[in-house]
């Protein structure tokens, strides 16, 4: 998001630059307007030729061409500029929505790991209780057979005294 408002930021900038210079062509454009009106009024009154001469000889004629040339190129830079900007901003826009279909995706996985992660918990608590209910039945059985033997020991100690009388 840094990349892209830093982005926007320079988008911004560039298309105040391209303002500024559209202003000042259309000003210049303007200046030569006047210029050429005048040169035009001149000529409807006489002294053609060597109004048109001095007028395109002129310093200020040839500064403003100058100076419309430069604001020309420099409006071309920044329609360059700003369709560079513009592109970076796409592909920037396109990687932020990327990231988000990726954390989007993260995040269902994520939600779908601690499901089964707690259904694990209760699988493993379910087997906790069973373990320990065949533990008790266990220890009851060991006394069971404790008992038995106890009983057997009993029952073969009586069987050898009948048999000995």
């Amino acid at each position: 998001t840094d990349k892209l408002r830093a982005a926007l930021k320079a988008l911004r900038q560039r298309r105040a630059d391209l303002d500024a210079a559209q202003t000042a062509l259309e000003e210049e454009r303007q200046t030569s307007q006047r210029l050429r009106e005048q040169l035009e009024a001149s000529t409807l009154r006489g002294g053609t030729g060597q109004l048109r001469v001095q007028a395109s000889q002129s310093p200020q004629m040839a500064a403003i061409h100058s100076q419309m040339d430069e604001l020309t190129k420099a409006k071309s830079g920044l329609e360059e500029s700003n369709k560079a900007l513009q592109s970076e901003l796409f592909s920037a826009r396109t990687e932020l929505r990327d990231a988000a279909a990726d954390l989007d995706a993260s995040k269902a996985a994520l939600s779908r790991t601690r499901a089964e992660l707690d259904e694990a918990r209760m699988a493993s608590v379910s087997l906790e209780a069973e373990a320990k209910a065949l533990r008790a039945k266990l220890s009851t059985a060991s006394g069971e057979l404790e008992e038995a033997r106890k009983a057997r020991a009993s029952l073969a100690s009586s069987a050898e005294a009948l048999q000995s009388s």
